[in-house]
């Protein structure tokens, strides 16, 4: 197989440490007898790399808030009187007609019919912080003075970060002479190692974090090919790699994840590579 590597994802924020399970992993490869080949930012732009990542979060969020107004209580989601029955009544409150008394200024829900304030005590306890958030995106998003500006702009970015991966990929006419064309590509998973997911949330990365550090993933998935991630571990000598990055290794381990993809219907190649990557025993 020829496993491409691009240029293009080898960002300024990639730490050492995953830099070296990066090449440890086309080391790996290429001694299961892969050819290597590099791929210039020419063929897979960085700009289109770095452009992805607002891209698919606006696609992402536009599609979860169209697919999940569908969540009504009725034909999908949970049935409100049975969530309240077991102790979620602190929006139970919404359900009840506005007493007039009190004025409309004293309820938020005073504007909305009996059925809308249904929807609304039901997503707000079914739809978790995450959910929401991306719901509320969505429908900025899809709203009619950023439709044009947001979601088409990030369907155009989409359409030619598709294009690019399948020039790599394919070997058309024109260029089977002159430029290798590779079968699988392989990148780093994430910019940094696993997070230690202990009780108390203090290595947990907040949101805006986790958004970033998607960015490895997202053209992937934006471009809609097969890909797979391998968790792997990174051993160090005492005396190698930076203080930082001991101290890395110190708290939260060195497990890091490389991540195997190609065209469309490649699945079974993506399959064989990281079987590759795997019967290194864990440890490259």
């Amino acid at each position: 197989l020829s496993i491409g590597i691009p240029s293009a994802f080898a960002v300024m924020e990639c730490p050492p440490l995953i830099q070296k399970a990066w090449q440890k992993g086309i080391d790996r490869l290429r001694d299961a007898g892969a050819t290597i080949q590099a791929i210039s930012t020419d063929v897979v732009s960085e700009k289109m790399i770095e452009a992805s990542l607002s891209a698919y979060y606006v696609v992402a969020c536009a599609e979860a808030s169209s697919n999940l107004s569908r969540y009504d209580g009725v034909e999908f989601g949970a049935d409100l009187e049975d969530l309240l029955s077991h102790g979620k009544d602190s929006f139970g409150s919404q359900l009840k007609p506005t007493n007039e008394e009190d004025g409309a200024s004293n309820n938020p829900f005073s504007n909305l019919t009996e059925l809308e304030r249904r929807f609304s005590a039901l997503r707000s306890i079914g739809f978790g912080g995450e959910v929401t958030r991306r719901v509320l995106c969505g429908t900025s998003v899809l709203s009619s003075d950023r439709f044009h500006t947001h979601f088409e702009a990030a369907t155009k970015v989409r359409a030619v970060l598709a294009r690019e991966f399948n020039a790599a990929f394919q070997k058309s006419e024109a260029a089977a002479g002159s430029e290798v064309r590779v079968d699988l590509m392989l990148v780093p998973t994430a910019l940094y190692v696993a997070p230690d997911l202990g009780l108390d949330g203090s290595q947990a990365l907040d949101p805006t974090e986790m958004f970033a550090n998607d960015v490895m993933t997202v053209p992937i998935s934006l471009a809609g090919l097969p890909s797979i991630s391998v968790s792997v571990d990174v051993s160090l000598a005492d005396e190698e790699g930076t203080k930082a990055e001991r101290d890395i290794i110190r708290s939260t381990g060195t497990t890091v994840g490389l991540q195997v993809f190609g065209p469309k219907l490649s699945e079974e190649k993506v399959l064989l590579a990281a079987s590759v990557l795997e019967e290194a025993g864990g440890y490259m």
